[in-house]
């Protein structure tokens, strides 16, 4: 894989981790409640939604690394806007984050397996989650610290690197600019009409990628993370250097289940057993809230079986996709999952500000069992659920 992309994904990550390690106590600290919390968030992936497939299309037509530029210099300057002190600059910055994660979300796996050589692609793929844990790790050791000085230091200290990951990506952009773009579009002329990426045949990639099981795999995977992703936070700020603990502890589980998809040629129902392991532990972390090692244990088997599961889940999807549409079938699944976010964070902020964090767990739970099944469809009839 190329140096200045894996470059560019661990300054990237640096950024991200700079501020999601109090992202959620910034807002609490500015007065925010979690239903305004939730309320962002629902914003959020309202605008993410919305410039999906637009985004996801310019990446295919024009190239992914000018998708990864332009989706980075965004956050950049998302960053300086939650700190700035006028009305309606949380507002402002979620609607320009939304923006960036919108070209990102698609180009970041479709420029890995691009770059990807003879690597597998599950391989591919649990390389760059293995790259940005260790990246987020030290933006959120750094971001921590920050935040204990000023809490505004971790947003500028962001803004930075996501700067510096433009700087490092620029020779990609240019030294690639004939052969940035999707395989089947680089001879777009020579295609049927009908296999022609074009706005007015997304109603029909639409259609086809509603049919098959492991697009809605994609779909509902991070719905399931929802309620840990929101209170994680609060829950580990009230011990001694707990947030620290529970972020390290977080990513390290991100890195070993990387580590594991490196490493193991992994069996089919052993995926299954993790699928639902993550359901199940799920189900026991509003339980030990009480003790900080029994949590920070449970949290790290939930993310591990998280990210396995996510890491096999868009793996099958990228092998099942045709290469000229990926960035935009991609978009889609983020297309449909921002739609769905939107009530699931709602309800989730609602019942969070009530007290019901038992309920919030047992909404995560059941969507990662539901998971599960579209996952062992997708094993069984891969081609769509008409079949």
């Amino acid at each position: 894989m190329n140096y200045r992309f894996i470059l560019f994904v661990c300054l990237s990550s640096v950024a991200l981790g700079a501020f999601s390690i109090i992202d959620t106590l910034f807002y609490l600290q500015k007065g925010l409640g979690f239903q305004q919390i939730a309320f962002l968030a629902t914003l959020l992936n309202v605008v993410v939604m919305v410039a999906e497939v637009p985004t996801g299309f310019i990446s295919d037509k024009f190239g992914v690394f000018k998708a990864l530029l332009i989706g980075t210099l965004l956050r950049s300057a998302a960053a300086i806007f939650y700190i700035m002190d006028f009305y309606g600059n949380f507002i402002i910055a979620t609607i320009l984050a939304a923006v960036g994660i919108a070209f990102l979300s698609g180009s970041l796996n479709a420029a890995a397996i691009r770059l990807k050589g003879d690597m597998s692609t599950e391989t591919a793929l649990s390389s760059l989650s293995f790259y940005k844990s260790v990246a987020l790790i030290i933006g959120g050791l750094v971001g921590f610290v920050l935040f204990r000085q000023v809490i505004d230091y971790p947003w500028i200290f962001a803004s930075v690197c996501f700067v510096l990951a433009c700087v490092s990506i620029i020779p990609l952009v240019i030294g690639l600019k004939n052969n940035d773009k999707n395989q089947h579009n680089t001879d777009h002329f020579a295609q049927p009409d009908e296999q022609k990426l074009s706005p007015k045949n997304l109603p029909i990639l639409i259609k086809n990628q509603a049919t098959r099981p492991i697009f809605w795999a994609c779909v509902w995977i991070s719905v399931g993370a929802v309620t840990p992703m929101l209170v994680w936070q609060k829950l580990f700020d009230g011990f001694a250097f707990g947030l620290v603990l529970g972020f390290v502890s977080l990513q390290v589980a991100v890195m070993a289940a990387s580590y594991v998809v490196k490493r193991q040629n992994i069996a089919l129902r052993y995926k299954y057993i993790a699928m639902l392991a993550n359901g199940l532990i799920l189900l026991c972390i509003p339980l030990v809230t009480g003790n900080v090692l029994i949590l920070t244990a449970v949290m790290f088997l939930h993310v591990f079986f998280h990210v396995l599961s996510s890491i096999f889940i868009f793996s099958l999807f990228h092998e099942q996709v045709e290469d000229g549409i990926r960035n935009t079938a991609e978009s889609l699944t983020s297309l449909f999952d921002s739609l769905l976010l939107i009530p699931i964070y709602l309800i989730t902020g609602y019942l969070l500000d009530a007290g019901r964090l038992n309920d919030a767990f047992y909404l995560s739970a059941g969507v990662a069992l539901l998971v599960f099944l579209l996952y062992f469809l997708a094993n069984k009839s891969p081609v769509g659920l008409a079949d």
